[in-house]
C-alpha cells in the first residue's frame, strides 16, 4: 500500500515537472517565436522603407516637337521659366542631338530603351528591347527579393513557424515585394505612344502603369498634380503634346504661345515636386523633346521627319541631387543615353542598351551606386542576340548612323 501511494507521489510529481518544463519550454518557443516575427517584420519594413531603388524619384518630361530654335536657341523668349528658373539649378546639353527617325513613337521608344527605334509612328508596335522603367521594376523586385532571403532565413532548422506566423511573415513579404502601379507611371498626352508602355521583351509581364492617352497639356499636369502627392511614384515618364499638335497647325502664333503654355506647366510640376518632402531636392527632373521641326528651306516649323538640323538638333536640361549645377555641356549626346543615364544614377544597368551615361553631369562620379547584378541583367545579357535577330531594322539604321561623322546633316 505505501509503496503504491509513493509511486503514486513519484508519478504526480514527475507529471508536475513535465508540465512545468513543458510549459516553461512552450513559453521559450513562444518567446524565440514572437522575438523572431518581430525581427523579420523589422527587417522587412526596413527593407521597404530604405530599399535604395526608392531613394530617388525620377521624373522625365518630353515636349513634344519643340524645335532647338524656339526652345535652347532661343533662350528665355518662349521658355522663360525652363531658361532662367530651372536651367541654373541643373545641366543643360547643348549639343544633344536626335538619331532616330524624327518622329514621336521612334524617339520616344529610343529614349525608354537606349537603342535606335524604327516602330512605326501609330501606337501599335511594341519596342523589342526593355525600357529603363521595365528594368528599374525589376532590377528593385531582384534586389528586395534576394535581401528578402537575408531576412527569412532557414531557423537553423530546427523551428518551425506556426501558421499565424508564416501567413503575417508571408504577407509582409509579399507587400515588399509587391511592385505595385504606384511605384512608375506614364502620363502620356498621345495616343502615339500608348504601346511604348511595355516592351516585347519578356522581361516585365505586368502591365500595370498608370497610362494617360490623348490628353491636352493642362490635362497631363491637372493629372500629375492630382496623383503625385498621394500615389508617390519612383518613376514618371511624361509627354506634353500639344507643341507638337500646335505646329503641324502651321499657324506660328498657336505654336509660340503653346510653347511657352508647356514651358509654364513644366515649371509648375517641378514646384509641385518641391511642395512634397518625399520629392523636395531629392528627385532627378529630366526636361527634353522628342524630335524638332524642319530648317526653313526644308519647309519650316509646320512638319518633321527627315534627318536635317531642325528635326534632329535636340536639348535637355537635367536637375537632381548629384548633377552639377549651372553647367553647359558641350560634348555629342543623343537619346540613346537618356536611359543609361538615368540607370547609371539610380545604380542598376541596361545591358541592351547602345548608349552611353552622360557622366560629366555627375558631381562625383565615384560617388555613383554601383550597378546591383541582377538575376533579370544577367538573362538580359544573354538574352540580347535573340532580340537583335527580331529587330534587323534597327541594325541597319544603327550601322547608318553610326557612320555619319559627329555633327554632319544627313538628307
Amino acid at each position: 500500500m505505501q509503496r503504491t501511494q509513493r509511486l503514486i507521489w513519484i508519478t504526480i510529481v514527475l507529471l508536475g515537472i513535465l508540465a512545468v518544463s513543458t510549459y516553461m519550454y512552450m513559453q521559450s518557443q513562444s518567446a524565440w517565436q514572437e522575438a523572431y516575427k518581430r525581427k523579420v517584420s523589422e527587417g522587412i519594413i526596413n527593407l521597404v522603407q530604405n530599399n535604395p531603388f526608392d531613394r530617388t524619384p525620377v521624373v522625365v518630361i518630353v515636349i513634344d516637337g519643340l524645335r532647338w530654335e524656339e526652345g535652347f536657341g532661343a533662350q528665355e523668349k518662349y521658355i522663360p521659366n525652363i531658361w532662367t528658373k530651372l536651367r541654373p539649378q541643373g545641366t543643360i546639353l547643348m549639343n544633344y542631338n536626335i538619331v532616330s527617325p524624327t518622329v514621336t513613337t521612334s524617339v520616344h521608344s529610343a529614349m525608354l530603351t537606349g537603342r535606335i527605334s524604327t516602330v512605326p509612328n501609330d501606337g501599335h508596335i511594341r519596342p523589342v528591347f526593355p525600357t529603363f522603367i521595365e528594368l528599374y521594376r525589376d532590377a528593385r523586385s531582384d534586389f528586395i527579393e534576394s535581401r528578402l532571403r537575408e531576412i527569412i532565413a532557414p531557423n537553423a532548422g530546427f523551428y518551425r513557424p506556426d501558421t499565424q506566423t508564416r501567413m503575417e511573415i508571408e504577407e509582409l513579404a509579399n507587400d515588399a515585394r509587391n511592385f505595385g502601379p504606384d511605384k512608375t507611371a506614364l502620363y502620356l498626352g498621345k495616343d502615339l505612344i500608348y504601346s511604348l508602355n511595355q516592351s516585347s521583351s519578356g522581361h516585365c509581364p505586368d502591365d500595370d502603369v498608370f497610362l494617360i492617352d490623348s490628353l491636352r497639356d493642362i490635362e497631363v499636369y491637372e493629372y500629375f498634380r492630382a496623383k503625385i502627392p498621394d500615389v508617390k511614384p519612383n518613376m514618371v515618364f511624361m509627354n506634353l503634346g500639344d507643341v507638337d499638335e500646335a505646329g503641324h497647325e502651321a499657324d506660328w502664333y498657336y505654336y509660340v504661345d503653346t510653347i511657352r503654355w508647356a514651358d509654364r506647366l513644366v515649371y509648375q510640376m517641378y514646384l509641385s515636386l518641391q511642395e512634397l518632402t518625399r520629392y523636395r531636392d531629392n528627385t532627378i527632373f529630366i526636361v527634353t523633346t522628342d524630335h524638332g521641326r524642319h530648317s526653313p528651306d526644308r519647309g519650316g516649323f509646320p512638319h518633321h521627319g527627315c534627318f536635317c538640323e531642325g528635326c534632329r538638333k535636340s536639348f535637355m536640361l537635367i536637375i537632381g541631387p548629384g548633377i552639377k549645377k549651372n553647367h553647359v555641356s558641350n560634348q555629342y549626346h543623343s537619346e540613346l543615353d537618356l536611359a543609361p543615364t538615368i540607370a547609371k544614377a539610380l545604380g542598376y544597368e541596361i545591358p541592351s542598351a547602345t548608349g552611353s551615361p552622360i557622366m560629366e553631369v555627375f558631381t562625383v562620379a565615384e560617388n555613383l551606386p554601383q550597378p546591383c547584378s541582377t538575376e533579370v541583367t544577367k538573362r538580359l545579357a544573354g538574352d540580347i542576340e535573340r532580340m537583335e535577330s527580331l529587330d534587323a531594322p534597327k541594325l541597319l539604321l544603327e550601322s547608318a548612323i553610326k557612320s555619319i561623322p559627329a555633327g554632319k546633316q544627313l538628307d
